[in-house]
């Protein structure tokens, strides 16, 4: 999540953003979040599998466990080489996954969560099936925001299916596609990753060595 803050402290580092989605909607969304920060980014609509931007990065970042979204491995495979074929050479990529061991255990959760000043809340309902013997997950996820008095202001249900990916299986992707992995950590704050923690946040350079094209 990028506030004001982030942006400042991003700023005097001197980094520009390029962000890209399938989704017109998010697009524009994060548009007018950006306008509310006085800040700038080149958003881009485009598909993972395809996208070609003609330019190169020092980092390439997919947060929220966005690549278990991409269910087929083969698809996973041609984003993977799309982010190495831009990157920098010495560039990095960075990206989180639900750690399968624990998110199994919590396919089905319910959170509440003050917005902004506390004058309306979020509900967060998350209801999913058992994952196949792929660990292919499929259910809803329903999220409900209301006023101080408990008045429903929003009521949206969203169908998603999803990939709880093994640490081998993500380990062999990333060969394939020519990374290597730098660190993996089990948490935001960077702690070393041990099988209890809720994520797998990898880091990831080019693997000189390898010969994938």
């Amino acid at each position: 999540m990028w506030d004001r803050s982030n942006w400042n402290a991003a700023d005097r580092c001197g980094v520009s953003y390029t962000g890209l989605d399938y989704c017109q909607n998010q697009i524009n969304q994060f548009q007018n979040k950006l306008r509310s920060l006085n800040r700038e980014a080149r958003l881009v609509f485009g598909d993972a599998r395809s996208f070609d931007l003609h330019e190169s990065f020092d980092l390439v970042f997919i947060g929220f466990s966005s690549l278990s979204e991409v269910v087929d491995n083969r698809d996973k495979i041609k984003v993977l080489q799309r982010i190495r074929s831009h990157l920098k050479p010495s560039g990095r990529f960075t990206f989180s996954l639900h750690n399968p061991v624990v998110r199994n255990l919590r396919l089905n959760q319910e959170h509440v969560f003050d917005i902004h000043d506390g004058s309306r809340t979020l509900e967060f309902y998350g209801r999913f099936q058992p994952p196949s013997s792929a660990g292919i997950v499929s259910g809803t996820q329903r999220y409900v925001i209301k006023d101080r008095e408990g008045h429903t202001l929003e009521d949206r249900e969203l169908d998603l299916t999803f990939h709880l990916i093994p640490k081998d299986e993500i380990k062999t992707l990333l060969a394939t596609t020519g990374f290597r992995v730098e660190e993996l950590w089990g948490d935001y704050d960077r702690s070393k990753f041990i099988e209890s923690n809720p994520y797998m946040i990898y880091r990831c350079s080019i693997d000189t060595g390898s010969e994938v094209d």
